[in-house]
């Protein structure tokens, strides 16, 4: 019987070695799909960095058109006040031109009432 179970041990050796490569080829293409989930993974993550760029992008776009109308509202306003301030100046420019017109006409009644008396009589 020893030499029966010798060929039982050789036999189970035999088995377990096949048994030990065919885990080692599992393994192996465990390995590989692994690798190619990580690349995927890599390119996955890229694909979100980019798209966080471009969503960061879009945000500071918004922002720019936000700063770009309230530019604009300012422009628009100080061009009304700018218009209201010219507007003011002419009608001062105005007051002051009858002013100095009024003065004028003053003097020269003054001037007028006076001569009569500066004459010899």
């Amino acid at each position: 019987r020893a030499p029966a179970r010798g060929l039982d041990v050789g036999h189970e050796v035999a088995e377990l070695r096949e048994e030990v490569h065919m885990m080692q080829q599992e393994l192996l293409t465990h390995r590989k799909v692994l690798e190619q989930f990580l690349e995927l993974r890599e390119g996955c993550m890229a694909v979100l960095g980019s798209s966080r760029i471009i969503s960061e992008v879009g945000d500071k776009t918004a922002e720019l058109e936000l700063s770009l109308a309230g530019v604009s509202d300012n422009a628009a306003r100080h061009g009304r006040a700018i218009g209201k301030l010219t507007e003011q100046q002419l009608r001062t420019q105005e007051t002051l031109d009858a002013i100095v017109r009024a003065v004028k006409r003053i003097d020269r009644s003054r001037s007028r009432r006076r001569e009569p008396a500066d004459l010899p009589p």
